[in-house]
């Protein structure tokens, strides 16, 4: 099984990670989280997310969502697994991406370009779209 790993600027996922426990369970397997606070250190972070990979890999990989492209825990994160091709680093992390990765994780199933996809679809400007909400009777 694909471990996930969720990074992020200050609570942002554990904030996720917790959500995810309403609708997986409290412990769900091979799925963690690591905040980088104002005043952490970068390389020390670099070093959890080394180690919290290493706790995650059942030796399927692992994933690391983070909040933000170029930001400080995405730098470490790409820092920390340039050399496993194992690892998948993926940015713009939402509830609904995690969701999605936890639920087909279950089914067995794993598409990383599926779940990119997915995430970049997931979108939407729900008035610009003109979408009703009343039932078609």
């Amino acid at each position: 099984m694909k471990g996930l790993l969720l990074l992020s600027h200050g609570s942002l996922a554990k904030g996720l990670y917790e959500t995810t426990t309403w609708f997986f369970g409290d412990n769900i397997e091979q799925c963690d989280y690591l905040t980088l606070m104002a005043d952490d250190s970068v390389d020390d972070f670099t070093n959890k997310i080394v180690e919290k990979v290493k706790q995650l890999d059942s030796g399927e990989g692992v994933v690391i969502m983070c909040d933000l492209f170029g930001g400080s825990p995405f730098k470490c994160a790409l820092a920390s697994v340039l050399t496993n091709e194992n690892i998948k680093l993926v940015t713009g992390m939402n509830l609904p991406m995690v969701m999605e990765f936890l639920g087909k994780r279950l089914c067995g199933e794993y598409d990383f370009e599926g779940l990119v996809n997915s995430a970049r679809e997931g979108i939407i400007d729900f008035l610009a779209n003109d979408n009703d909400c009343q039932d078609d009777e």
